[in-house]
């Protein structure tokens, strides 16, 4: 009996994890996929070799459906991402594929210091690319059923790629979320934009770094990439700006944010240019401002979120040599979703805002919380910092 437990314990410890935790159902929806992809015309030599190594995973649906409690804060991100550590590295890793990157530049228009910023954002240059089976991950959040069509198309992408001999099967690995190689592409945007920079029929995001940094490349000029522009500049601004003349988004040409009172970040005047921008404020108007240009909204069709566009762009500055922020960030509270639905709900009685109760500051919600600071005398620039919020509840 000792020894069975015996056994039974080393095969339970070294047996996958991933085929103890497989569902009910999970077989036949792999097969109803099969079904489902023959119909694309995707050869049956295909579908066997991939489906062949395809898992269940239980880490890509845990991953996908935690999410922190508490709203993170510009601080927060832009340090752990804008760090010293990773602007020296970054500096060395330019250096080391130099002539690559140069050729990148010449071709598509982005310069280097932009491509090595994003590889440096999305993968720290290459180490964390992800190690799980990207086929099984695919597979797995298709079949967790919140986003099946989604993942069934990455998923598709990625066989169609296959039957088409551009991507191998052995060593494809990404991460939890279905984003793969040096870049984290999506299989759909690796199918569009996937470019073989190496010259060997193949375009392995993976373990090529010319494949992966010419589709880098391609992606952004593609996305209308200004090779001769800039991304943007962080300013200030003088006391006479009027913060309740102030809309998010709004683009204005240079001359006219320099009328308004906008300055360069050291308080000289903006450039005589024909540029038309617009004005950033991630920690309202104490902390850091940023007038942002069309490479800006670029960056931004690469991944939707202020504060990693705003990363890369300032790590493509700091790559450069460009110092420091010069308005220090500020040390912000953290508030949990539950304190900004119960500032929603606020917001909503007092006929600021008619969104959804969802936890999530978004366009609307800043909206609101500008008209609630202009008529409650606040400066109103839409940030929900804890002066705002303890008046807005009290």
């Amino acid at each position: 009996m000792l020894l069975y437990r015996m056994r039974l314990f080393l095969f339970l410890f070294l047996f996958p994890m991933t085929l103890l935790a497989t569902p009910d159902g999970w077989d036949s929806y792999l097969d109803s996929l099969q079904d489902q992809y023959r119909q694309k015309q995707i050869s049956e030599a295909t579908l066997q070799k991939a489906f062949s190594t395809i898992s269940y995973l239980e880490h890509s649906v845990s991953a996908d459906t935690s999410q922190s409690e508490f709203v993170k804060t510009f601080e927060d991100y832009y340090t752990k991402r804008v760090s010293d550590t990773r602007i020296e590295n970054g500096k060395k890793m330019w250096k080391a594929n130099l002539s690559i990157l140069n050729r990148v530049y010449a071709k598509y228009g982005v310069h280097p210091r932009y491509l090595v910023s994003f590889w440096g954002l999305e993968t720290n240059y290459g180490a964390t690319k992800g190690s799980l089976p990207l086929l099984s991950t695919l597979a797995t959040l298709a079949f967790d059923g919140r986003r099946r069509t989604f993942f069934e198309v990455q998923l598709q992408a990625l066989l169609q790629e296959m039957d088409r001999g551009r991507l191998p099967l052995e060593k494809l690995t990404g991460s939890w979320a279905g984003a793969f190689g040096h870049f984290q592409f999506m299989p759909t945007t690796y199918a569009q934009y996937g470019v073989d920079g190496d010259g060997d029929g193949m375009i392995d995001l993976v373990n090529s770094f010319p494949d992966a940094v010419y589709s880098a490349a391609n992606y952004l000029s593609r996305m209308g990439w200004a090779k001769d522009e800039t991304w943007g500049r962080e300013v200030m601004v003088l006391p006479r700006f009027n913060w309740g003349a102030y809309v998010e988004g709004e683009v204005l040409p240079l001359k006219v944010w320099h009328k308004r009172g906008v300055r360069s970040a050291t308080g000289h005047f903006l450039p005589h240019v024909d540029l038309k921008a617009k004005l950033i404020l991630p920690q309202g108007s104490d902390g850091p401002l940023f007038l942002v240009y069309e490479n800006f909204d670029r960056i931004m069709k690469w991944n939707r979120s202020t504060f990693y566009a705003l990363a890369v762009a300032r790590l493509a500055d700091r790559l450069m040599g460009y110092p420091k922020l010069h308005t220090p960030l500020l040390k912000e509270a953290s508030l949990t979703q539950d304190q900004v639905r119960k500032a929603q709900y606020c917001l909503q009685e007092k006929s600021f805002y008619v969104g959804d109760i969802d936890g999530i500051i978004g366009k609307g919600m800043r909206k609101g919380i500008r008209d609630f600071e202009s008529q409650n005398g606040l400066t109103p620039d839409g940030f929900l910092d804890q002066k705002t919020y303890d008046k807005l509840i009290d």
